[in-house]
């Protein structure tokens, strides 16, 4: 009998009696598909991470259940093995003319044979729960390929030369996963080493590169464990003034820098703000408006406020505060965005049921518009139909690229519009100059203004005033993750500045940014009605 059909005889009998075992069968194909199941349900509001490279985390997650399916095929190897052992089998096997290297590749086999089974189920899987592979039916394959070698790998463990998750030093060479996650940090390092020893008087100290190999053996210790015992007991330990860690990370080296920089700032200039409205007895809004040469109008600033993907429960407690315009929505992935029309329809039917309530309807669509619709005005048209008889403002409707691609786009659609729908610029509009270029431009009905993208209090109120000069509506935002005193301090911006809407922050619980933002309004005005 040839090689290749003691090869396959073994591979049928280890195939066969995996099948005959389901306790061996099933375990490898239900586990990691019930726990990337459970995983994805819990973690998938990372999705919404900027940079994350999916709207999906199933097709994130969906590579994990084949190494897992790998590591339960080793472990029937395993067990398969020792049974063989066990009842006598390759005692048997040794008085015939069986190759040796054909009882392992006929173990392996059948290891290889379960492990594209598992893959196939793993795809079909991921198939059924709408995950799509944009490579095609030749991806597919590919993946089935990576995982009968994944599976071959995990499988053959006993017969590897060095234990592939270790980190060992032979013969001048690294072998291990450890040195393979390691070896661009430390190819970087190692040319940053070469470039400061060529100019050692530009250097006041002394540079080292640390490589340490050992963190998937299950002895990583890291920088720390050098430090305690660097070269041997009763080496003496050299005591760096700072680290710099490099690692490699999905699209570069990422460095993380531990260490002390101790500096002194000195400010020079007349106080502002908070600090120059306690020291004079006055608000900052007074102080805002004295600075800026405004007339000072002791009246509320209508308030916006957001939710987040929890939006069916936000929009009740919106409605019951009577805010003025509402909901944001949070839009910014397809699978939101799908719904928009329908939660849309459900705002304006929950706000029609409050008799003379007559909100905004403010939708953020995050670009989404104009990566599914090809007509985004006859889009925003049919979603005003969908709000009458209440206004509508759509929020980055488009992302066109570029900030001059947008302001040429939003105000082509703006025309186009005609008033019936007010566009808010917020992409690519994120300084001062951005703001000043838009409203410039007439590129829109109203500019988000993003005060801790615009950079100061100071420039979020000369935004204001800008789109104030040029006719645009002006929203005085910000972001859901500010502090109780960035919140309250923007309330005076707005109440100095008059914007015609401005951000119930921070939180996307609703109650939090509504409380701040309207009880310090309600404050503020009553401290300068009384001072009147």
């Amino acid at each position: 009998m040839s090689a290749a059909a003691q090869v396959g005889a073994l591979a049928t009998r280890s195939v066969v009696r995996t099948a005959r075992q389901p306790a061996s069968a099933i375990p490898p194909l239900i586990f990691p598909v019930a726990l990337m199941l459970v995983n994805a349900a819990g973690l998938k509001a990372s999705t919404s991470l900027p940079g994350f490279p999916t709207d999906s985390f199933l097709a994130f997650a969906l590579a994990v259940p084949f190494i897992q399916g790998a590591l339960f095929a080793t472990m029937n190897a395993g067990t398969d093995l020792a049974r063989d052992i066990q009842t006598g089998f390759l005692n048997r096997l040794s008085l015939t003319s069986m190759r040796g290297s054909a009882l392992l590749g006929g173990q392996l086999a059948g290891i290889v044979a379960l492990g594209v089974v598992q893959a196939v189920f793993y795809v079909v899987v991921g198939l059924v729960v709408g995950v799509r592979f944009a490579s095609g039916p030749a991806g597919i394959v590919v993946l089935l390929v990576f995982a009968a070698l994944v599976s071959l790998g995990f499988g053959a463990l006993g017969s590897w030369r060095h234990a592939p998750t270790g980190a060992l030093i032979e013969g001048g060479w690294l072998h291990g996963r450890g040195s393979g996650d390691s070896k661009a940090g430390v190819a970087l390092f190692a040319h940053l080493l070469a470039h400061f020893a060529a100019a050692p008087a530009a250097l006041a100290g002394r540079i080292g590169v640390l490589f340490d190999c050992d963190e998937h053996s299950g002895r990583f210790g890291g920088a720390r464990a050098f430090f305690d015992h660097p070269f041997g007991a009763g080496a003496a330990a050299p005591r760096p003034d700072g680290v710099v860690i490099g690692y490699p990370g999905m699209d570069a080296i990422v460095n993380g820098c531990r260490g002390f920089v101790r500096a002194r700032l000195s400010v020079h200039g007349v106080a502002a703000h908070s600090g120059a409205a306690h020291e004079r007895g006055v608000t900052m809004a007074e102080v805002v408006a004295q600075e800026l040469g405004l007339e000072l109008v002791a009246e509320p600033v209508p308030l916006f406020a957001q939710s987040g993907e929890l939006r069916r429960e936000a929009v009740p407690r919106m409605i019951a505060k009577r805010v003025d315009a509402l909901p944001h929505g949070l839009f910014s992935t397809p699978v939101a965005f799908a719904g928009m029309l329908d939660f849309a329809r459900w705002v304006r039917s929950r706000v029609a049921e409050v008799p003379g309530y007559e909100p905004t309807l403010h939708f953020d669509l995050y670009g989404q518009a104009g990566l599914h619709h090809d007509d985004v005005a006859g889009f925003l048209l049919e979603l005003e139909r969908a709000c009458a008889p209440y206004p509508v403002r759509v929020e980055s409707p488009v992302d066109f690229g570029s900030r001059e691609a947008q302001i040429a786009g939003l105000a082509a659609l703006r025309h186009e519009l005609a008033g019936r729908v007010q566009i808010v610029a917020d992409e690519w509009c994120n300084t001062l100059e951005d703001v000043e270029a838009f409203a410039a431009a007439g590129a829109c009905d109203m500019v988000q203004i993003k005060t801790p993208d615009v950079g100061s209090l100071v420039d979020s109120a000369r935004a204001v005033l800008a789109c104030r000069a040029h006719g645009i509506g002006a929203y005085l935002g910000g972001s859901c993750t500010e502090t109780e005193v960035s919140a309250r301090a923007c309330v005076h911006v707005a109440v100095a500045t008059r914007p015609d809407v401005q951000l119930a922050k921070p939180g996307m619980g609703v109650d939090e940014g509504i409380m701040l933002a309207s009880n310090e309004q309600r404050r503020l005005l009553a401290l300068l009605r009384r001072n009147r």
